[in-house]
């Protein structure tokens, strides 16, 4: 009446452990799918930020886009990315750029 992975401790057989659900994967993105993921007032908002980590995430869209080079949303810089978009400082004093609903959204290339 075990599973496979089980461990035995005194007489007691106990179940391994649940794995963890695997990470969304998504499929590579043409570099205007991913721009028309964003909103107009999402993109506005990122290309006027002074912020250096959201310069330099766009940066990289657009390095993307002047190569024709698919964006690739599994990788953890895009995706630590989006979630930064998404972050109100700590101070509560400015406003995501993106919602947190958005990050899965956008890394699935939904045109808005």
């Amino acid at each position: 009446g075990t599973v496979q992975g089980s461990t035995e401790s005194g007489g007691v057989w106990t179940p391994p452990a649940p794995r963890p659900a695997p990470a969304a994967t998504y499929k590579p993105l043409a570099p205007m799918q991913f721009y028309l993921a964003f909103t107009p007032a999402e993109r506005i908002a990122i290309k006027a930020s002074a912020d250096a980590s959201v310069k330099e995430f766009w940066a990289t869209y657009e390095l993307a886009a002047q190569l024709n080079n698919t964006i690739d949303p599994n990788l953890p810089s895009v995706q630590e990315g989006l979630t930064y978009l998404s972050v109100t400082d700590v101070a509560g004093t400015t406003t995501p750029y993106i919602l947190p609903s958005r990050i899965a959204q956008i890394s699935n290339g939904i045109p808005q």
